[in-house]
Parts: structure tokens; C-alpha cells; sequence
């Protein structure tokens, strides 16, 4: 006789329902024959067998089964028809809007009913392995071939399968900061970066394939905050804002925004390896992390075995926080020296779930539907930090997308007697580039935070090390002994060494007093260092005599300065200005002065001249004012005595025309010669002439 049972989907995911899915597909197996099908046959094989497909949001369906039958009296039970024992098997989990499985999302449990009528009457029993397994008020248990099963309370003749979705078990990872005694700042704690050695040791017939590493970002203030090499992002593909979350109770008020990483490139799942213990894969990476973060590891199976130890803070080698990477690229021991060096006087650990031991946490994931918490909390001795960076400043031109490449190194540690005692630390970064599409605004970057645990001084090097043009792929390595990028015009600036001067208050809390080196300047915290490329324009005079001939042979010293003291031999770009900066005319009236950078002044003083022309009375006095500087050197103006004297040619060279006149002493420097005055004089004459014949005239009339 066919019975009805009732095939019941549960879900167990209070604090993850994502992937819940809106449909789900079974096999269902029946004992040892195989699996149902519709038509009430049994399959020998998955292949063949129908499914059970259970749909959102009823999550049930009844099927006809067969029960056995059995008689029991004086705790004996007498087998009539054996019967069978059902039992789920989910495969399939989609969920309308997303492609994909996602059964590997839950851990799926599945009742093992064995429907049978006991002296005759219709009973659901219900397969355990542990007393603790039977619900509650349950008095009526069996054991049949040595399996045991208790009674469903009130299943009555309409009997009931259930097969629960259990949420896979997921590892979160906090890191927290303590200031103690440090004068840091929290904007710099915030930027430390913490290196972690994750192992997961699972089982190897679980499916990996959905083990997901995600980063909580901490969002203090700014929906806009970054952090080294992983941007939050503001937008989803269709350009709206994503939403916030918050991690519960442990950072209530503060935002995160979700992230994920993949592990090697690639996903978490995929990247396993066989355990030298058979029955298990392992996953071994290095993340890394900043205070005040939530790096969580989803979709771990049950039995899952896990250690998470602390290994590096700032360490060097690793890539920016938020990657997790194959610890096989890395130094494979961990180095807890390291702590020590960056200031972190105690170490400590704590772990719901799990078992905590200073730099080390370890435990097994045994119950699905949990997350489970470890947080590592670190305190900083008394230790002063700055942030070291570069501003890139351009003269005379606008960016167009090409990238300035900095280095910096580490000079000398000397202690407060000056003696030398070591080697300056370094931050996380000891290179980076600037680059900006278009624009004139200055850009500027960090290499990150360098912690001092002593007095003294400390001095780097900063350089301007390679170049890439807007439209280019290709780095161009810039020789520090040239004055200019190659294949350019560019004129940079040579590296710049500065010192910083760590002293402690009356607390004896140490701080940064100070740094000292060209264009470098301490703000707060940041120690800048500004480095200025320019794009010179080439200048030349065309000296004149009579404000038409070109005068050949006349000679000018350059001067930088109005007190005729300092010449100028060498232009923007490191070639000469004439004969250690006497230029003289050629044949057609012309003599270069070479590159010259916005905000140059040079000082002419002619030396000598023609005969029958005046030499200049007073130096000749042109500018590059660079004020108003949009593009490049075609808005940069030439400023002297007489500006109507200037003009580009066809070159792009500008040409400042400097005449000399015949006869006296010229008074003003690029005057139009004695003609005012010898105008002047011939009016006197003519209005004398005039007077005369007007007063003989008067006479006569009289």
C-alpha cells in the first residue's frame, strides 16, 4: 500500500542569506535500491533518476512511497517488509537574477525517514546516531539492524521528510591598534598594514568552489577614503551608489563598504593543494590588512581546520593590503622581530570559537550557520611617524597624462651627538609615480609612514628617477647627470636629500621637531618634498642699429642679477650662453641666449658696439614672467623696455629686438636714439623764427 510523505525544504542562515536561491533541485535516494522517479521506479544511478525540484516560497511537495511493515511487543522487533530508508540529496541551487550554483554556499542536512507500519499502524521514523539528536518529548525509539530511529511526534498518516540549508560557516579576521605610549597620531596608525599567514586544512571531498575572501573598509568620514591598493568603489556597474553596511555590535556607528580579493588571481577555491595528510586539501595564503578592518573568508565547509598567525607589520616585501597571495612567493617563516622593530610592544589574540595564543589562533569550523571571530590587538611603544611624500610641480606646461617616477633612499640614523648609528628606517613604499590626465594643479603622493623609535637625525634621498610620456607604454630612465628628460625639453630637478629631527617633549614622548632640505617642508605629520619640472623657451636678440640694420659684432654680458655681478654660462638645459655667457652677434643681427625657464631674469649689458652707434647706457632687462602660464611657452611673456619689440619666429624662438641709434648717448635702454631731441630742437628754432618775423611785423605796423 503507497503512502504519502511531504519532501520540506528548511533554511538556517541568520546571518548570511545571500544565495538562499529561489529554487532547489534533489535526488531523493531510496535505501540501498537507488534513486525515485516520478513514475515510482528506482534508478540505479543519478544520471538517469528525475529530480525533486522544490520552489520559493513554499519549499515542499509530496510523493508516493512504499513503508514497510513490522511488528514490536516486548521490546522485539519482527521485520514483515523491510522498507526503505529516503534521503535527500540537494544538487542544485539557483536564485532568479544570477547565474550560477550556488549549493556550495550551504552545508545540506537530510533526515533519513524510514516509513513503517508498527503493528499496523503508520509510523515516520527518523534516523539518529546521538540521544541528543532526539527532539524533545520524544519517548518512542527503535532499533532496527542495529541503526537507531525515533518517532516523529504527530507525522500521523501524512509523514513528513525535512532537509535543512545550513549557511556555510564563515572566518572573520579584526585587526585593532592601541596608541599606549606613541605620539602617533590615529590618521597614522590607521595606515600601519598587518600581514597574516591563513591555513586552511579541508576536506577533500568538499566542495571549494565558492570560498570567498571579502574586506570590510573602514569608513570613518570620508565616503572617498583609500586605502593602498584597493580603492573602494562608489558605484555598481549601472553608475548608482552602493549601499552601506555595518559589521553588527564590535564597530556599531562606524561604515564599511564590502570588497572582495581573489587569492593568487584567481578564485579562493581553485587555488588548492593536497595536504601530505590524505582526506584533506590545504589553502595557504598571506593577506594583509589595516586597523580597524574586517577580512572575512566565506563559504568554509564543515570540518574545515584553521590557524591564522600574525606574521609582519610594514613588512616590505608583501604586496598592498587587501590581496591575499600563495605563501610560496614569500618568505615562508614568520619573522615576530619584525613586530619588535616596528614599535608593537605587546602582542595578543582573541577568538570566539577558536583557540588563541599571542601571534597564533587556530580552531575547526564544526557548526555551519556561524561566524567565527578572531581579533588580533596590538599595542605601539613610544615610537613618532611621519608621512613622507612628493608633490610634482609644473613650470612653463600642462600634464597630459605622462607619469613622473620617484625613489627614495635611506641615508644615515645619527644619534643626539651626531654620531652616526645606524641606517634611517623606511616606509612600506620606497617608489612611486605621479600622473594626472590633464590639468595644471600640483599632484602629490606618499610613500607611506616611517616610525622613529629614537632621538636624533634621520636623512633620506629623494629622486626623480624615470619618465613615461602621456602617449607612451615605455619607462625612460632619467640620467641624474643630465639637466633634462630625454627626448624632451623638460628641464627636472636634481634629487634632493633632507634630514628630519626627532626629539622628545617634556613627557618624553618623541616627535617630530622638524625637516630641513631643499623645497622640503614639514605640515602637522607630512614631510613634503616639491619637485619642479619645467618646459624652457628658447631666446635670442636681434640687435639693430637705426631700428632697421642688423648690427653684426656687438657684444652683451648675461647677468642674473640688476648689480651686473653674476653672469650667466649656462641656459635651462645645461648648454653654454656664448663665451661663458658673452654672446655676440652674428652677420644677420642675432645671438642666442639659450633655454630659458618661467620666472628667469637676465641682465644685458652691452660691452661693445659699432662705430657711429651709442652703446646702451643701461642693461637690458628681459623677463619670463610665467604667471599666467595655460599650456606651454606660447603664453609665457618676454617683459623689457620695449615690449612692441617682440615676436616669435617661425621656429617657435622668441626674439627680443634691441636697436641702437647713430649719435649721442642713448638716456634709456632699447630707446629710439637722439630723434626726440633732435625734434625737440628743430621745433625751439622754428618757433624762435616765428617769434622774430611776428615782432618785426608788429614793429612795421605800428
Amino acid at each position: 500500500m503507497s503512502e504519502i510523505i511531504s519532501i520540506k525544504k528548511e533554511w538556517a542562515h541568520e546571518f548570511n542569506e545571500s544565495h538562499a536561491g529561489d529554487q532547489v533541485k534533489f535526488y531523493l535516494k531510496v535505501g540501498d535500491k537507488g534513486y525515485y522517479q516520478n513514475d515510482g521506479t528506482v534508478s540505479d544511478s543519478t544520471e538517469n533518476a528525475d529530480s525533486l525540484v522544490l520552489s520559493n516560497p513554499d519549499w515542499n511537495e509530496s510523493i508516493f512511497i512504499a513503508p514497510g511493515m513490522m511488528d514490536y511487543a516486548d521490546e522485539t522487533v519482527s521485520i514483515l517488509e523491510t522498507g526503505h530508508e529516503y534521503e535527500l540529496y540537494e544538487y542544485e541551487i539557483t536564485q532568479v537574477g544570477e547565474a550560477g550554483n550556488f549549493t556550495a554556499s550551504y552545508d545540506f542536512v537530510s533526515d533519513i525517514v524510514r516509513p513503517m507500519r508498527v503493528n499496523g499502524v503508520l509510523k515516520y521514523l527518523v534516523k539518529y546516531t546521538e540521544a541528543s539528536e532526539i527532539p524533545e518529548g520524544v519517548t518512542e525509539t527503535y532499533t532496527i539492524d542495529e541503526s537507531n530511529y525515533y518517532v516523529r511526534s504527530g507525522s500521523g498518516d501524512n509523514g513528513l521528510l525535512s532537509g535543512t540549508n545550513y549557511r556555510r560557516a564563515e572566518l572573520d579576521i579584526t585587526k585593532v591598534i592601541n596608541k599606549g605610549d606613541s605620539g602617533m597620531t590615529e590618521e597614522q596608525l590607521n595606515k600601519e598594514v598587518f600581514t597574516y599567514r591563513v591555513t586552511l586544512r579541508i576536506p577533500a571531498d568538499a566542495d571549494l568552489s565558492l570560498i570567498t575572501g571579502w574586506q570590510f573598509v573602514y569608513r570613518p568620514d570620508n565616503p572617498n577614503w583609500t586605502i593602498q591598493g584597493y580603492q573602494a568603489e562608489d558605484v555598481d556597474e549601472d553608475g548608482q551608489p552602493l549601499p552601506l553596511e555595518d559589521d553588527e555590535e564590535r564597530f556599531a556607528g562606524h561604515n564599511f563598504r564590502w570588497g572582495t580579493f581573489t587569492y593568487n588571481g584567481t578564485a579562493i577555491g581553485d587555488a588548492v593543494e593536497d595536504d601530505t595528510e590524505p582526506g584533506y586539501k590545504r589553502i595557504t595564503m598571506d593577506l594583509s590588512m589595516y586597523p580597524n578592518q574586517v577580512v572575512r573568508l566565506t563559504n568554509l565547509p564543515m570540518g574545515t581546520e584553521y590557524t591564522i598567525e600574525e606574521v609582519y607589520a610594514n613588512n616590505r616585501t608583501l604586496t598592498s593590503a587587501g590581496l591575499m597571495r600563495d605563501a610560496s612567493v614569500v618568505p615562508t617563516t614568520s619573522i615576530p622581530s619584525n613586530l619588535e622593530a616596528e614599535g608593537y610592544t605587546q602582542v595578543s589574540s582573541a577568538s570566539k570559537y577558536g583557540t588563541a595564543n599571542g601571534r597564533l589562533i587556530s580552531g575547526t569550523i564544526d557548526i555551519p550557520n556561524r561566524r567565527y571571530y578572531n581579533q588580533f590587538t596590538n599595542t605601539i611603544g613610544n615610537m613618532a611617524a611621519a608621512d613622507l611624500q612628493v608633490t610634482k610641480h609644473l613650470e612653463g606646461y600642462t600634464w597630459s597624462g605622462e607619469r613622473y617616477y620617484f625613489t627614495l633612499e635611506a641615508g644615515v640614523h645619527k644619534d643626539v651627538a651626531g654620531i652616526e648609528v645606524g641606517t634611517s628606517p623606511l616606509p612600506a613604499s620606497t617608489s612611486l609615480y605621479l600622473s594626472n590626465p590633464n590639468g595644471s594643479e600640483d599632484r602629490s603622493y606618499g610613500f607611506g609612514s616611517v616610525k622613529f623609535n629614537e632621538e636624533g637625525t634621520y636623512t633620506y634621498t629623494v629622486k626623480e628617477a624615470r619618465y613615461r610620456a602621456g602617449d607612451s607604454t615605455t619607462d625612460v630612465d632619467i640620467d641624474q647627470n643630465a639637466d633634462s628628460i630625454p627626448d624632451t625639453d623638460i628641464v627636472f630637478e636634481k634629487p634632493v636629500t633632507f634630514t628630519v629631527t626627532v626629539s622628545k617633549d617634556a613627557d618624553g614622548i618623541l616627535y617630530i621637531e622638524k625637516a630641513e632640505g631643499t623645497n622640503t617642508e614639514l605640515t602637522g605629520t607630512v614631510i613634503n618634498t616639491t619637485f619642479t619640472n619645467s618646459q624652457p623657451c628658447n631666446v635670442k636678440i636681434l640687435k639693430v642699429g637705426d631700428s632697421t640694420n642688423p648690427l653684426s659684432n656687438v657684444s652683451f654680458v648675461v647677468y642674473s642679477d640688476s648689480a651686473l655681478t653674476i653672469p650667466v654660462t649656462e641656459d635651462a638645459k645645461g648648454e653654454p650662453i656664448g663665451n661663458n655667457g658673452v654672446i655676440t652677434t652674428d652677420g644677420e643681427g642675432s645671438a642666442a641666449l639659450g633655454a630659458m625657464l618661467s620666472g628667469t631674469t637676465y641682465y644685458l649689458d652691452e660691452t661693445d658696439t659699432h662705430d657711429g652707434y651709442n652703446k646702451l647706457s643701461k642693461p637690458v632687462v628681459i623677463t619670463f614672467d610665467g604667471t599666467n602660464v595655460t599650456a606651454s611657452c606660447e603664453q609665457l611673456n618676454v617683459v623689457y623696455d620695449s615690449p612692441e619689440w617682440i615676436y616669435k619666429d617661425d621656429e617657435g624662438t622668441w626674439v627680443v629686438k634691441i636697436n641702437n641709434s647713430s649719435g649721442a648717448v642713448l638716456p634709456m635702454t632699447g630707446g629710439h636714439g637722439t630723434l626726440p631731441y633732435t625734434l625737440c630742437g628743430l621745433l625751439m628754432v622754428l618757433g624762435s623764427a616765428l617769434m622774430l618775423g611776428f615782432r618785426k611785423k608788429s614793429r612795421i605796423t605800428v
